[in-house]
Formats: structure tokens, C-alpha cells, sequence
């Protein structure tokens, strides 16, 4: 990424080195990237749930999107999601088995 410009870095900051003004910049730029992210993903949400309405499959918006239909289906349709967490919290919590020899013991692990 560039530089940020000589008039900003050369600006009186008490206290700040060059190379603080610089990372002081820098997180001021992520941060805004972030709420722009949030925003972006905001509006694709809301234009997903137009889309639906107006009859658009899971598979056109997958193929809009970059992902799978599958994945587009997950991500977007509320009782998808829903179905999705009550699947981790049932099976989240249980022991593994495993059994590395099919004639031997079954071995649990928390």
C-alpha cells in the first residue's frame, strides 16, 4: 500500500514518531474497510432476500455470488441457518469415536 501523503505524515502529532503516525494511519484504515465490509454485507444480504422474492433460485444466487448453491442456501435462508445451529449444538457436544482397527475396541474421546 502507499505511503500516506508527506503533508499527513509530516503534520504535528505530539508525542508520535514517524513510524507510530504511520500505524496510527494504518489501523485508522482498517477500520474504516471494516465498517465498510459490514455495510457491503448488509446490502448483499438485502439483495439476496429481494432476489428470493422475486423468484431467483439458490443455485442463480450461488452463481452471482461465487459459492456454492449449498453454501448460498446456508448462508442466506433463515430456517437453513436455524436447522445448522441445532445441528452443531446436538452433535457439537458429544464424544468421537474412532476405531483405527475395524475388529478391534471402539475408542471414545472427549
Amino acid at each position: 500500500m502507499a505511503e500516506p501523503p508527506s503533508e499527513v505524515l509530516d503534520a504535528d502529532w505530539p508525542g508520535l514518531s514517524s513510524n507510530e503516525r504511520t500505524q496510527s494511519l494504518t489501523l485508522s484504515r482498517i477500520a474504516l474497510r471494516s465498517i465498510q465490509a459490514e455495510l457491503l454485507r448488509s446490502l448483499l444480504d438485502t439483495h439476496v432476500q429481494e432476489a428470493r422474492e422475486l423468484g431467483a433460485s439458490w443455485r442463480a444466487i450461488a452463481a452471482a455470488t461465487g459459492i456454492s448453491p449449498q453454501a448460498a442456501h446456508k448462508r442466506w435462508d433463515p430456517e437453513a441457518r436455524a436447522k445448522a445451529r441445532k445441528y452443531m449444538r446436538e452433535y457439537s457436544g458429544r464424544p468421537r469415536t474412532t476405531n483405527p482397527d475395524p475388529g478391534g475396541p471402539v475408542e471414545t474421546t472427549p
